[in-house]
């Protein structure tokens, strides 16, 4: 990179490097693999098991608006729902419908801090089934409901007050 910024290329190499900047920033946000709140499975992980945990992730994050279940990305990844599921469970720690969930939850949180939307168009954007169930996975990462998440933000920031995970939201 750094040659060829010598030979002229900066405004090319300068707008390559704000793209990948951006969507670091804008896809891995967050995201935590340590800690109380993912507990990944300790053992060595193959290549192939990485490289799938990564299509679903990406699938995931594209897709969240969208109903995603484990036989959509199953047929996604010419995999079986019960490898996919302890897959999932295997990396991050998580069921694979609490991990959606956290996906979810995570843009959720960006469109409050925004403060534009109703609570009922975030729940229908991030593709919660009802806000009932948004309520309650907002609630189970958060421990306290989305409006008064929003209510207790300054208009355009986001909060990092994760709490010790221990449930399950599937319930």
């Amino acid at each position: 990179m750094i040659a060829y910024q010598q030979k002229g290329g900066e405004s090319l190499l300068l707008s390559y490097v704000e793209n990948l900047i951006s969507t670091l920033v804008e896809q891995f946000q967050d995201f935590v693999f340590s800690g109380t709140l993912f507990k990944p499975d300790k053992r060595q992980l193959k290549d192939t098991d990485m490289w799938r945990y990564l299509k679903i992730s990406d699938y995931m994050y594209t897709n969240y608006q969208e109903p995603i279940s484990l036989q959509t990305l199953s047929d996604y990844l010419h995999l079986s729902p019960y490898y996919v599921s302890h897959l999932v469970k295997d990396i991050s720690g998580l069921s694979f419908k609490n991990y959606l969930n956290y996906v979810r939850v995570e843009y959720s949180e960006k469109l409050l801090a925004e403060q534009v939307l109703t609570l009922t168009e975030i729940c229908e954007t991030c593709g919660f089934s009802s806000l009932t169930y948004f309520n309650k996975c907002f609630s189970f990462w958060h421990g306290k409901t989305p409006a008064q998440y929003r209510k207790s933000l300054p208009n355009g920031t986001r909060s990092y007050s994760w709490i010790h995970v221990t449930g399950d939201t599937t319930q």
